[in-house]
């Protein structure tokens, strides 16, 4: 019987495994833009062309979402998609201006996949500061 070691570690060589983290990124940023630009989930789902049960799963980090997804959401409300790569265990921090003010976000070094909701406890805490 292989030990916990083994069996994690072959768990996190499967892509599926580490598609959470964009999943969740993604997630996390279409809220605080929705939330920037006073948008509501109902008025996402109108302005997507979707239900409001479609947009609470991919609020939450449940639906596996293509990249045209991503951009076809994120375009209903004005905004675009970036998707950048970096090592798994890189810090990741990026700057955002939004009407003259500068969003800093955060994430602490990644273990591994993210859950959304979970994506604050699991990194130390997401860092959201309006300077």
């Amino acid at each position: 019987m292989e030990d916990y070691a083994d069996r994690l570690s072959a768990i996190e060589t499967a892509p599926t495994y580490w598609l959470t983290i964009p999943l969740t990124e993604f997630s996390e940023s279409l809220d605080r833009w929705l939330r920037l630009r006073s948008i509501s989930r109902a008025d996402l789902a109108k302005l997507a062309g979707t239900s409001r049960a479609h947009i609470t799963q991919v609020l939450r980090g449940d639906a596996n979402l293509s990249a045209m997804a991503m951009t076809k959401l994120a375009m209903a409300v004005g905004a675009v998609v970036h998707i950048h790569v970096t090592g798994k265990d890189v810090p990741l921090r990026w700057h955002e201006m939004h009407d003259g003010l500068l969003n800093t976000v955060t994430y602490g070094e990644r273990k591994g996949p993210l859950r959304a909701g979970r994506l604050r406890e699991a990194t130390g805490g997401a860092q959201h500061a309006f300077q």
